[in-house]
């Protein structure tokens, strides 16, 4: 759509609501800012929740747009302005209805190719790996009587967040609602329980307190892991364990998935 510089970047101040005239008329300058989506991506997906009755049509373009994550202060105020007018009780809807779609446009299991780190000869032993697992502790406001659970070991009231990424530092899985408590195995069994799927003859990199089973690989327990200090002082790993729990600290340190605020805003 082409655009003229008279063309104003925000809304006229006109009758017309501010999310319609941030889908029908703004500038792609600025619905890509709000939305983080290129206008025809967006309109794509208006259109498959069309055809395919996910959403009512009379709802469906604002409660697209509420789906968007707040990236900016402007957004902030869109997406509140956008609320006053449809209503909070129509965010799960739009949850819903994007999950619907979720398993036909994502392959959380892509195996194509070895990642170009691991051609490295040293790496040979982890030439399967698609990447790493970790727990993620995201600060949450909880009631005060339910908070309990909540506080993690760290002293601060979070939830305990699984976050799996491959090597090019993409989140391919997430599970959210666990209390800041709970140990991580235990989120990762129920990750299992769910619909996380580890292809067979590959795995996923995890430190120690996850346990040693199949799909997941550990470093040994009680062997020095974080060797940096060694390397400083130029000692070599003094034994085959410390050499591989050296080559799982390194591989790790690629994808490894910290609780950053890339992570906290994705979630």
């Amino acid at each position: 759509m082409e655009t003229s510089d008279n063309e104003p970047y925000y809304s006229d101040g006109g009758k017309a609501t501010l999310a319609r005239f941030l889908l029908n008329k703004a500038r792609p300058e600025l619905f890509r800012e709000v939305t983080s989506l290129e206008r025809p991506t967006f309109n794509a997906l208006v259109t498959t929740t069309r055809c395919g009755k996910l959403l009512l049509n009379t709802i469906v373009d604002c409660l697209l747009y509420k789906g968007m994550p707040c990236h900016s202060q402007l957004h902030y105020i869109m997406h509140n302005m956008c609320a006053d007018e449809f209503g909070p009780r129509y965010f799960h809807d739009v949850l819903d209805a994007l999950v619907s779609l979720y398993p036909k446009y994502v392959n959380l299991n892509s195996t194509g190719g070895t990642p170009e780190r691991l051609l490295d000869p040293k790496y040979e032993p982890f030439k399967k790996c698609l990447g790493a697992l970790a727990g993620v502790f995201i600060p949450a406001t909880i009631p005060a009587d339910q908070q309990a659970p909540y506080r993690n070991r760290k002293g601060f009231i979070a939830q305990n967040v699984l976050a799996v990424v491959n090597f090019n530092f993409e989140f391919v899985y997430l599970l959210a609602g666990w209390e800041g408590s709970a140990h991580d195995g235990t989120v990762l069994a129920d990750t299992f329980q769910k619909d996380f799927v580890i292809p067979h003859g590959k795995f996923y990199l995890a430190d120690a307190g996850y346990g040693l089973q199949k799909g997941i690989l550990t470093p040994f327990r009680a062997v020095r892991y974080h060797l940096k200090e060694q390397a400083r002082a130029g000692l070599r790993p003094a034994n085959p364990k410390e050499l591989y729990n050296l080559r799982h600290a390194s591989t790790t340190g690629m994808p490894h998935p910290a609780p950053s605020t890339h992570s906290a805003r994705v979630l």
